[in-house]
């Protein structure tokens, strides 16, 4: 909307004009603070292959993002925008690489624990450090002033509940698409340890089968009974013997 309103256009006809695209990873700093790094970026309304119009200017961007970052909406308690714009010599292998590089400090870099904490004895158990011990606690005495925000529930990641990475529907690629590249290539690292041919995407391999020793259970036979449907006509027969 910010942008929208700084373009003289209203939040329904922006995309007919340009397409905003971002995507962002969260960084957890040993400090125990969180840091967000985006990459936000404006485009035709058909995307990366249509140039934005003359309008759509790096200092409008600019201009718009300082103000999401400081409007009543957000959480933000300081204008902590920093922004860089992008240069004409970057690639996509270094912005990957600029993302890649905030999204693998979790949480974890702080020295808290990589699960849900059932109780404080567990800092101990665990040796916790002084600092970020102090942030779980905090956690945990805040919880009951903001049942909301289940501080406590996500004390393991300092209070925060967010995904560590996001994106726009359609900036870049998907976790789904990245996550079937990464499961195609194990497998063909299998079928070459293996020493198997390329197999066609459907096609199922079967590398063992089990086969049961156990004896075979007894077979139920018709018998003359004089019952007749009450038993059913069926009687067990005598174990087949081992051959």
């Amino acid at each position: 909307m910010s942008l929208a309103a700084r373009a003289g256009l209203s939040r329904n006809e922006l995309p007919n004009h340009v397409r905003l695209s971002y995507g962002y990873v969260a960084e957890f700093q040993k400090r125990g603070a969180l840091h967000f790094h985006a990459v936000i970026r404006l485009d035709g309304p058909e995307g990366p292959d249509t140039p934005p119009p003359a309008w759509a200017t790096v200092g409008l961007l600019t201009d718009a993002i300082r103000a999401a970052a400081t409007h009543p909406y957000t959480s933000v308690s300081t204008p902590a925008a920093d922004d860089q714009p992008a240069r004409s010599d970057i690639t996509e292998q270094k912005v990957a690489s600029y993302v890649a590089k905030y999204a693998t400090k979790a949480a974890e870099n702080t020295g808290t624990l990589d699960r849900r904490i059932g109780e404080l004895s567990e800092l101990d158990r665990h040796q916790v450090p002084d600092h970020t011990r102090r942030l779980i606690e905090a956690c945990k005495t805040l919880d009951p002033l903001y049942p909301d925000r289940r501080l406590w529930a996500w004390a393991h990641m300092l209070g925060f509940r967010g995904h560590f990475s996001s994106k726009s529907r359609r900036y870049s690629t998907t976790l789904g698409a990245l996550r079937q590249a990464r499961a195609d290539y194990r497998a063909a690292q299998e079928r070459e340890a293996l020493g198997l041919d390329d197999a066609e995407p459907d096609t199922v391999l079967v590398l063992a089968d089990w086969q049961s020793t156990a004896k075979p259970p007894a077979k139920p036979c018709k018998t003359n009974s004089p019952k007749g449907s009450a038993d059913h006509g069926l009687r067990a027969a005598e174990p087949v013997p081992d051959p």
